[in-house]
C-alpha cells in the first residue's frame, strides 16, 4: 500500500490491472492499494465490486478503496460497504487503518 489518494475516476480506469467486472470477496481479497476520494459529480461512475452471496453490490460511491485481489487484478469498493463487509477481516482492517490515519512524524 502506498498511501495514494485517487481523486479522479479516470485515474482508476486507466490502471492496467483494473477490471470493472472483477468481484471482490473475503476469499480473494489481497490488499488495499489506495483510498478513493472522488468529487460528487463522479459518484455515478463508480460501482462497488464487492460480491456477497449471489450478487455484486454495485452501489455508487465517492469515498472508497482501490484494492487488489489474489490474482493481482484491481477493483474498487465503496467505503461504507468495504467497512461493513470486511469488518472482521484483520488484513483489511489493518491496511485500512494505515491508509486512513495520518503518518506520525518523529
Amino acid at each position: 500500500m502506498n498511501n495514494l489518494i485517487i481523486k479522479d475516476y479516470t485515474e482508476i480506469v486507466q490502471r492496467k490491472q483494473f477490471n470493472l467486472t472483477q468481484h471482490v470477496t473475503l476469499e480473494n481479497f489481497n490488499s488495499l492499494i489506495s483510498l478513493i476520494r472522488l468529487p460528487k459529480n463522479e459518484e455515478n461512475l463508480t460501482k462497488c465490486q464487492i460480491h456477497k452471496k449471489q450478487n455484486t453490490c454495485n452501489h455508487h460511491f465517492m469515498h472508497g478503496y482501490l484494492v487488489s485481489t489474489k490474482d493481482n487484478t484491481e477493483a474498487i469498493i465503496g467505503g461504507t460497504c468495504g467497512n461493513q463487509y470486511f469488518h472482521l477481516d484483520e488484513t483489511f482492517s489493518i491496511q485500512r487503518d494505515l491508509c486512513t490515519k495520518p503518518a506520525k512524524t518523529y
